[in-house]
């Protein structure tokens, strides 16, 4: 599995990159990666195992003195 650190750049420099090709004199990108896991156990013998994975995205695009905040999640 690859670093969740890494992934995250990977999306963020991307979307700044594609804010900023469309026009935006300035973008910033936030990234978020959650791994979770749970466990629940009743008289010794586990009863449910959870794992989910989220992933969100956060972006500002300013052109000139305007400026467009946009996000999304999985």
């Amino acid at each position: 599995m690859a670093d969740p650190r890494d992934e995250a750049l990977a999306f963020a420099e991307t979307a700044v990159a594609l804010m900023t090709e469309a026009g935006a004199s300035d973008a910033e990108a936030t990234v978020s990666i959650s791994d979770r896991f749970s466990c629940e156990a009743r008289d010794r013998e586990i009863t449910k195992l959870e794992r989910s994975r989220g992933r969100g995205l956060q972006v500002r695009a300013f052109v000139g003195t305007h400026r467009a905040t946009l996000a999304t999640s999985d």
